[in-house]
């Protein structure tokens, strides 16, 4: 579930706002900044915003609503996230569509999707067992194709790996989809599923 919204502790804590605002100033500072770097929070233009993104960011797992529809072919869910990017070889026949044992009346499951983040390096065997241990299942191709279409701007923060779907290419190489992007560009990709995953991806997963 998405984290519970608390009373917000830090505007009513003065001791809490002076630790919090000195050690920001020591980073600035260790980095060979000035008072001028750190006023930027208050006086630049969205600086502020990227600060609290950065932080939401690291709170995992995030939590974001999907809707996946089962009666549009895979084909037309990629062509709806308007990437500029897209590896030729999702397809259909390479990454079926599979809604497991889901009831899905009318053909959409609305569900929430959680982006998983290990914060270090793993291969996929290490990312399947923790979202085992977590009670969650790997998203497939067909519900990152979806969360691209849904939700555009996420992937331009980190790289999103579905490991529910896995194509064996004809030379033999176990192959996942991953949505990467940068303020210029949006991307659907394909990788090597037996690689090593860097510590900034998140993996999209569903409870069980």
């Amino acid at each position: 579930m998405p984290r519970t919204r608390t009373k917000r502790e830090f505007v009513s804590s003065a001791g809490t706002v002076f630790e919090l605002v000195k050690k920001l100033s020591d980073e600035v500072n260790d980095l060979g900044g000035i008072d001028d770097d750190l006023r930027q929070i208050i006086s630049g233009d969205g600086v502020a915003r990227q600060v609290a993104e950065l932080l939401v960011a690291r709170s995992e797992p995030r939590a974001f609503d999907l809707s996946v529809d089962y009666s549009r072919p895979l084909a037309e869910v990629v062509a709806a996230g308007n990437y500029s990017y897209t590896n030729d070889s999702i397809i259909e026949e390479n990454f079926p569509t599979d809604k497991g044992d889901l009831e899905v009346p009318g053909g959409v499951h609305v569900t929430e999707a959680v982006l998983v983040h290990l914060d270090r390096g793993a291969e996929s065997d290490d990312v399947l067992a923790e979202l085992e241990r977590r009670g969650l299942r790997p998203g497939t191709m067909f519900e990152l194709a979806h969360f691209g279409e849904q939700h555009p701007d996420i992937q331009r923060q980190f790289p999103v790996v579905s490991l529910g779907s896995v194509w064996t290419n004809p030379r033999g190489d176990r192959i996942v989809g991953y949505l990467w992007g940068d303020d210029a560009r949006r991307r659907l990709y394909l990788a090597w599923c037996d690689g090593s995953w860097n510590a900034d991806c998140r993996f999209l997963a569903f409870r069980k």
